[in-house]
């Protein structure tokens, strides 16, 4: 087996606190989403609170032992309810997620459990989705479903030496706010081009040029403006459709003085100079200030 990297805690019995989990000495945590009860699944406060610890997070989608025993169609229906809770939560969508077949697997079972992980695959995406299971599982997953690797039992074999990034270890686990933890063991090194939610970026440009905000806000702002885009285009042309008529209502009202008889020569160019540097929609009193200023004298 490598050299751990790591420990990354799992747990289910309630929430350790960000904090305390980073001061035990955890690097990260894979925690519950999408399935099973409310107090097992992760909340977006205490996301956002293991992401401000300092600790990595990915999830896991299991509501029991024999999920996989269900093939194709229930990894699609566990992927859909992964990407509903993460909406609900708060959570931005983008996440490494793994699918799980906790329990030992019969040869005969093992095809039927490689079709739910593909078909939770085919929702989630092949570089964020991870495989959850014993060895038979892993083993029939690499090179058909999943791009990173859970192990549950015993440590990993030679042959799952490449591909094991995580072990659930067997002979311990911990105590951490009273809560028992799992201790994961992060055996490979995460994939180039993986980020933690918590690594920060300095604006580019603008009025907030140099200051670092962390990933996962980038992401929530994001997603918040894409959300705010139809309301925003419509206002846009709801203003164009409104200047193009204050634009045809002003040429309609150079047209109409001029046709008017006047004590004097009223200058048309003064005027629509007048109406743009106003710009709005004019009271009456102000259309004849206006027209009283360029030569027309009116009474209102």
């Amino acid at each position: 087996m490598r050299q751990s990297v790591g420990w990354w805690a799992d747990f289910s019995a309630g929430w350790p606190g960000g904090a305390a989990l980073k001061e035990a000495g955890a690097i990260g945590i894979i925690v519950y989403i999408g399935e099973g009860r409310q107090g097992k699944r992760i909340t977006g406060a205490q996301y956002r609170e293991a992401i401000a610890a300092g600790l990595s997070v990915r999830f896991v989608g299991e509501l029991s032992i024999h999920d996989a025993e269900f093939g194709w169609d229930r990894g699609v229906e566990f992927a859909h309810a992964t990407l509903a809770d993460f909406d609900v939560r708060g959570i931005p969508r983008r996440q490494f997620v793994a699918c799980a077949a906790d329990e030992h697997l019969t040869t005969a079972q093992i095809p039927t459990a490689v079709r739910f992980a593909q078909g939770f695959e085919s929702v989630i995406g092949h570089e964020l989705t991870g495989c959850y299971g014993f060895r038979e599982f892993i083993r029939a997953c690499i090179g058909h479903a999943g791009s990173w690797y859970w192990l549950a039992g015993s440590p990993p074999p030679a042959d799952l030496d490449d591909w094991v990034l995580f072990w659930q270890r067997n002979d311990r686990t911990i105590f951490v706010s009273g809560i028992a933890c799992d201790i994961n063991e992060q055996l490979l090194t995460l994939q180039e081009g993986d980020m933690s939610w918590s690594d920060k970026f300095a604006v580019p440009d603008g009025p907030n040029k140099g200051v670092e905000y962390e990933a996962w806000q980038y992401l929530v702002w994001a997603n918040y403006f894409a959300n705010q885009i139809p309301a925003l285009q419509a206002a846009v042309a709801q203003l164009t459709a409104a200047v193009g008529g204050l634009s045809d209502d002003e040429a309609n009202i150079i047209a109409a003085v001029r046709a008017q008889p006047t004590g004097g020569q009223v200058d048309a160019a003064a005027l629509a100079a007048e109406l743009v540097a106003h710009g709005g929609l004019l009271t009456m009193q102000q259309l004849v200030d206006i027209l009283n200023k360029v030569g027309l004298r009116v009474e209102p």
